[in-house]
């Protein structure tokens, strides 16, 4: 048995009578429902929390957002980092021009903001962490948006090009 205040109980029975069933009957509807929601936010709220990031580095082995000239593994997480965020932001992202990678400045852009993202989802305290995340993905999709002849648009299910599989970079 659960107990409700008055405005609520009254509110169910409202629903029971428009819906021509129990009272027991439609509490229990409502209760599935709220239940299955709360199951499926939670799954997409610890899938998100789960994207890829770029490893740890050593200290003094310079921004994790940079590509080392020694370490061929930071492509590969980067790649899967920035699609992650890509995929997580599409309508932020939508104008991002399908050879990003070719271009230095986007994909420092890019892992910095991937690499922002993951720290956030990781361990942030601060609401205002999020806000200056959101702001500066925002000024990102504005630059996109008015970027003259960028070409096609990338798409999430591109393969990482050959330059970034190996120990060699264009960016």
């Amino acid at each position: 048995m659960i107990r409700l205040p008055d405005p609520a109980h009254a509110a169910l029975e409202q629903r029971a009578q428009q819906a021509g069933e129990p009272l027991a009957s439609t509490a229990a509807g409502l209760l599935r429902t709220v239940l299955e929601e709360n199951e499926t936010a939670t799954s997409r709220r610890a899938r998100l929390r789960t994207r890829p990031a770029s490893p740890p580095r050593a200290t003094g082995a310079g921004a994790p957002w940079i590509a080392p000239e020694d370490d061929p593994a930071w492509h590969q997480n980067t790649w899967g980092a920035i699609v992650a965020l890509y995929e997580r932001y599409p309508r932020a992202l939508a104008k991002l021009e399908h050879d990003w990678y070719e271009h230095s400045e986007r994909v420092e852009t890019l892992a910095a903001l991937a690499t922002w993202r993951a720290n956030i989802d990781s361990s942030a305290e601060d609401p205002r962490e999020e806000l200056a995340f959101h702001n500066a993905l925002q000024q990102l999709a504005r630059i996109l948006d008015q970027t003259p002849g960028l070409g096609r648009p990338f798409k999430a299910g591109t393969t990482m090009p050959v330059e970034w599989s190996g120990s060699e970079s264009r960016a």
